[in-house]
């Protein structure tokens, strides 16, 4: 009878557990930096919508606040004007008004930006003094005497805010 010894190759129980354990810590390294990855595209992502949501409106109120119109007595076609909205007649006779409610401005009542935290309007005369609307509207002689505006509003969204303002001078204006 002969013995003969086979030579069985196999994993001890101590080299499977080091593989699961070096597995699993590599495993680890790579979901964190994949989070911050996502983190990071989201971030971006929120700030690109802020970013062209707030340049939208911007540009919507300064184009059609710089087409106000005058009158035959060279005064501005302005409705009513407060430090939360303004209404106005443009150069094609169209009325167009601006409000701020609920986080939302409007254009004619239809919604032009969202996640709005802060807006207003400021009105300034010929000698850059500005025009109290007193924390209600404008009076008819306050509205004659307004030169140009100012608007500023704040957008949020997510943990990001963003702050956009113009001075607005109305081209029919000039013609005062």
């Amino acid at each position: 009878m002969q013995l003969t010894i086979r030579n069985k190759k196999s994993f001890t129980i101590i080299e499977v557990i080091m593989v699961v354990v070096l597995v699993a810590v590599f495993s680890y390294g790579i979901s964190i930096y994949v989070m911050r990855v996502i983190d990071s595209w989201q971030f971006l992502t929120q700030r690109y919508e802020l970013e062209q949501d707030g340049k939208l409106a911007l540009d919507f109120i300064v184009r059609s606040c710089k087409e106000m119109d005058i009158d035959a007595f060279g005064n501005p076609t302005v409705i009513f004007g407060s430090a939360s909205g303004i209404e106005f007649t443009d150069t094609d006779s169209e009325t167009i008004n601006y409000s701020f409610s609920d986080e939302e401005i409007t254009k004619n009542n239809q919604p032009l930006v969202k996640s709005v935290t802060s807006f207003e309007i400021e009105y300034y005369d010929s000698s850059n003094s500005e025009i109290d609307p007193g924390g209600g509207l404008l009076t008819t002689a306050q509205i004659n005497d307004i030169w140009y505006v100012y608007v500023r509003f704040m957008l949020t969204k997510g943990e990001q805010s963003a702050i956009y303002s113009s001075y607005i001078f109305p081209r029919n204006f000039l013609a005062r």
